[in-house]
């Protein structure tokens, strides 16, 4: 079983081969459980890791004091993209300070569980972005005053597998 991103879990059962499992982030927790029966003891299995085709993807962005920064996912506002994006950027403002998320606008294409398309938000410096202190969004909509981050970093975390979703912009302050 993988635990990925927001406490999302995926299992992988029997001896399929060719299961993929793709993350917008490098960090997530896999369990390996086998029984004891003699047909299916043991595992197989291969870690590749791909760098994702989007080149504004998986950056640190350094913040200075005060400054005002809009950050733009892969594709926002262009209409249907098949292409897929699977992203995280860490937002990092000089010691002592805090990222205060100023507007929010989503683009993301509705969904029940947010496993498709979905954007997350951690101000705790806290990689797997669980649920208890990360905000996770599945929908459109537009937003003022989303958070204010408890440290210097704001971590970003996002994913489109639609066509149909256009992305976010997220613009941010240090305070």
């Amino acid at each position: 079983m993988v635990t990925s991103l927001f406490g999302k879990t995926q299992k992988f059962c029997g001896s399929k081969s060719k299961i993929n499992f793709k993350s917008s982030s490098f960090n997530f927790i896999i369990d390996f459980v086998t029984n004891d029966m003699d047909n299916s003891m043991g595992f197989n299995i291969s870690l590749i890791p791909r760098i994702t085709p989007n080149p504004d993807c998986h950056e640190v962005i350094t913040l200075e004091a005060g400054q005002e920064y809009t950050l733009d996912s892969p594709f926002f506002g262009q209409g249907k993209v098949k292409k897929k994006a699977y992203c995280e950027w860490r937002l990092v403002a000089p010691e002592g300070s805090n990222i205060q998320v100023k507007k929010l606008i989503s683009r993301l294409k509705p969904s029940s569980d947010c496993m498709k398309d979905f954007l997350l938000l951690n101000g705790n410096m806290e990689k797997l972005y669980p649920p208890a202190t990360s905000l996770q969004y599945c929908n459109k909509f537009n937003t003022m005053d989303v958070m204010t981050t408890d440290t210097n970093m704001l971590y970003v975390a996002y994913q489109k597998k639609r066509a149909k979703t256009k992305g976010f912009r997220l613009i941010a302050m240090v305070v």
